[in-house]
């Protein structure tokens, strides 16, 4: 009973763990779309001070990638998670990776923007950039990044529901067989069932 209220105890701390990079890396999406869109709102309106801030608050993205990537090396380190919940973690640290990278090609359209807001504007106002960069902030959207993440919650529950599923069916074997199979491949268990069966079967009747 001990073991059993401390494995529920891990268990849950690891889902709190979870749950507070999930809520970081949202954060991180939706502050990395930010940056983009003023980035292209910088260049498109001339906006040389909005240009500048969007550069020098890059430094943001980059603490906040640290920050979670901090988190899921305490995790790996002190949980010791499965292997769903490992490619959860990995997942995690590989989506951090890119959105930083696209925080760091904002600042670079941020600093352009600025320079070029010292300059006449052409005739179209950039406006094929800021359709382009419409397309390409609706990619970035912080909706997507939740979808993934919550795609990512919904594979690992559908595992754990199997390894529930699992159980309870070597609860069932032991209950009317009396075997324990926790520790038997599945190719065992069924020689082992199909010899009780056949050997219940070929049993002759008892004499009267």
């Amino acid at each position: 009973m001990e073991t059993a209220d401390l494995s529920h105890h891990i268990s849950r701390r690891f889902n709190e763990d979870l749950e507070r990079v999930r809520g970081k890396v949202l954060g991180m999406g939706g502050f990395v779309e930010q940056q983009l869109q003023k980035a292209i709102t910088a260049l498109v309106e001339g906006d040389s001070s909005l240009g500048e801030r969007v550069a020098t608050d890059d430094y943001q993205v980059n603490n906040m990638e640290v920050a979670i990537d901090d988190e899921c090396c305490r995790i790996l380190a002190t949980r010791a998670p499965t292997a769903g919940d490992l490619r959860v973690i990995v997942a995690i640290i590989k989506t951090i990776t890119d959105l930083e990278r696209i925080g760091d090609e904002a600042e670079k359209v941020g600093y352009i923007a600025s320079r070029l807001a010292t300059m006449e504007r052409p005739a179209d106002k950039y406006r094929e950039i800021k359709h382009l960069g419409r397309v390409v902030s609706d990619m970035v959207h912080a909706r997507t990044i939740r979808r993934a993440l919550d795609v990512m919650w919904v594979v690992r529950a559908l595992e754990r529901i199997g390894d529930h599923a699992k159980n309870i069916s070597e609860y069932v074997i032991y209950m009317v067989h009396g075997k324990d199979i926790r520790h038997t491949s599945l190719d065992d268990v069924e020689r082992e069932l199909r010899g009780a069966t056949d050997g219940a079967t070929a049993s002759p009747p008892a004499s009267a």
